[in-house]
């Protein structure tokens, strides 16, 4: 999934179960809930600037 640019926060929850194998966020998104991919089981990776993406997964917990 391709979030879209000038998006600027993604809630918890957001891709809750949603079965997405990618996540592909714009440079816009500064701000991620913890929840966001929760029970997102398919989901294997995770695009974007490599400095949010490192704190992206410190949030989540996960080593994608």
């Amino acid at each position: 999934f391709t979030v879209p640019v000038g998006t600027v926060s993604i809630g918890g929850g957001a891709f809750y179960k949603s079965g997405i194998t990618s996540l592909v966020l714009p440079d816009s998104v500064t701000e991620i809930g913890a929840t966001v991919v929760e029970g997102c089981e398919k989901l294997s990776s995770i695009y974007g600037d490599i400095m949010f993406i490192e704190k992206v997964k410190e949030i989540l917990g996960e080593s994608l």
